[in-house]
C-alpha cells in the first residue's frame, strides 16, 4: 500500500464507549449508533458522536465502506449491504466481490451507509461472522474485497476480486427471516451458506423435557445468509435469515460450497 494514489482513511473503532463496554448499544442509553446518521450537534449521546464521525471525517471521504458482524448470538455469511440504484454504490459492490449483495437493505435507517450514500458519498455496508470473534478467513476475504475496490478505483495497481456465483437480493420481496413458533431448545441442523428445498427443515425447537419439539422449515429453495448461534429461542424469535434462489444459482452455490468449518 506504500504507493497508493490517494489516501485511505481507516476509523477501527467507530463506537468507542459500546466497544469498552463490549456491546453494539451506547452504554446506559441504549442507543444504536448505527441509526443516528448524520447526527446532530445538540440532541442525544447517539447524535452527538455521530454528529462528530460525520462531519469530522466521513464527509471528508469520496467512498466508503463500513465493516460489521452480525449481532451477538446470531452469525452471517459474508456480503454486502448496498444502494445500487446509485451508479457509483453499484460499481464498489460489484468490484468488492461478494457472492451475495442485499440492493435496497435499510435505505431509511439513518446508518453511515445510508447517510453517506445520500450525500454523494457511496458507500456499501459489509457484513460477516459473529461478534467477539476473531475469524481470519473472514478478515482475509475483507482485505481482499478492500483491495479490489482500490484497484478499481485506481488507488493500487491489483486484481479484482470475481466471485464464482452472485446473488442480487431485492431486499424487499426476496429475503426473509424463519421465525421459530414455539420457545426452547435449538438444534441447528443449517449453516451458513447451506441450499436448501422448501420443506426442509432448519431447525427444531425442543422443550426442556424432550417431549415436544417443533421444525422451522424453509418456505422455498433458497440460501442460509444468517441464523440463530444462542441455543435459546422464544416464540417468534427469528433463528434464520433465508434469501430465494433460483435453480442455476443454488446449482452453482453447491459446486463450489466449501466444507464448514468454525471459522467460515
Amino acid at each position: 500500500m506504500s504507493d497508493i494514489a490517494g489516501t485511505l482513511v481507516c476509523a477501527h473503532v467507530v463506537n468507542v464507549p459500546g466497544y469498552l463496554a463490549q456491546q453494539r448499544y451506547l452504554p446506559l442509553y441504549d442507543q444504536d449508533l448505527n441509526r443516528a446518521f448524520p447526527g446532530k450537534e445538540r440532541s442525544t449521546p447517539a447524535q452527538r458522536i455521530a454528529n462528530e464521525l460525520f462531519r469530522g471525517l466521513f464527509s471528508r471521504c469520496d467512498y466508503g465502506i463500513d465493516f460489521h458482524t452480525s449481532t451477538r448470538g446470531r452469525t452471517t455469511m459474508f456480503h454486502t449491504r448496498a444502494q445500487l440504484a446509485d451508479d457509483e454504490v453499484a460499481r464498489l459492490a460489484d468490484a468488492f466481490g461478494a457472492n451475495v449483495v442485499m440492493a435496497g437493505i435499510g435505505e431509511e435507517d439513518n446508518s453511515i451507509r445510508t447517510a453517506c450514500t445520500a450525500r454523494g458519498i457511496p458507500t456499501i455496508t459489509v457484513e460477516m461472522g459473529e461478534a467477539h470473534r476473531f475469524q481470519q478467513a473472514y478478515v482475509e476475504r475483507a482485505l481482499a474485497g478492500t483491495e479490489s475496490v482500490l484497484t478499481e478505483l485506481g488507488m493500487v495497481d491489483g486484481e479484482r476480486v470475481t466471485p464464482d456465483w452472485r446473488r442480487v437480493v431485492d431486499a424487499t420481496v426476496e429475503k426473509t427471516w424463519l421465525r421459530a413458533d414455539r420457545g426452547g431448545l435449538v438444534e441447528m441442523h443449517a449453516d451458513k451458506r447451506t441450499v436448501l428445498d422448501g420443506g426442509d427443515a432448519v431447525c427444531t425447537v425442543h422443550d426442556h423435557f424432550g417431549t415436544a419439539s417443533a421444525d422451522v422449515v424453509a418456505p422455498y429453495r433458497g440460501l442460509v445468509v444468517g441464523l440463530l448461534r444462542n441455543p435459546v429461542a422464544q416464540p417468534g424469535h427469528p433463528v434464520c435469515h433465508f434469501v430465494s434462489l433460483d435453480a442455476e444459482t443454488a446449482d452453482a452455490v453447491r459446486a463450489s460450497d466449501p466444507p464448514v468449518t468454525p471459522d467460515a
